[in-house]
């Protein structure tokens, strides 16, 4: 209660040493491990918070959400390549979760590894076929490299496997937009 009312006041520094104190003096409550990690953040003191997350994560290794937490706290912290290899770890531990590969393929897009990203996405669409969003985002990064024939050519590979009415029509569409 001491650290939130720190919080209201804005005292961050002071929040943080109450938190502290509590799980050094072995409170063991994965809501305060939480706060404190989000304080961290919000202080910019990475390095804290990248200990913080390995700590919950340790107590949680099958909660891999917290994996990608870490690669996200990472990437804020200028650490890009160890970012790629948590990245990688949570690929390996989740290979058929489509949304990772395709939040994977968003965070390579943002590093300008367009490429990179566009291979991600075709693997999230291998695993979940129904699902063209993935297809759709590949078109995208098409558009924006300027490249509007491999666009137009992603978008009739998705028209002819898509049976969802609206979707074909919206595909047909951007076709003849491009056209």
């Amino acid at each position: 209660k001491l650290a939130e009312l720190y919080q209201r006041s804005n005292e961050q520094d002071k929040a943080i040493g109450v938190y502290e104190k509590a799980l050094a003096g072995g409170l063991d409550d994965r809501d305060v491990s939480n706060r404190l990690l989000d304080l961290y953040e919000r202080s910019n003191k990475f390095d804290k918070a990248e200990a913080q997350i390995k700590k919950i994560i340790a107590a949680s290794p099958q909660e891999i959400y917290l994996n990608e937490r870490l690669a996200n706290l990472l990437n804020t912290a200028g650490k890009k390549d160890e970012a790629k290899k948590v990245w990688e770890q949570i690929l390996a531990k989740s290979p058929a979760d489509a949304g990772a590969f395709s939040r994977y393929g968003d965070r390579l897009n943002e590093w300008g590894d367009s490429e990179g990203a566009i291979a991600q996405y075709r693997k999230a669409q291998e695993i979940d076929p129904k699902n063209s969003w993935y297809s759709m985002r590949v078109v995208d990064l098409f558009l924006a490299k300027g490249n509007t024939n491999a666009a137009k050519k992603e978008l009739n590979a998705i028209l002819t496997k898509t049976t969802d009415t609206m979707m074909k029509q919206e595909i047909e569409k951007r076709i003849k937009d491009l056209d």
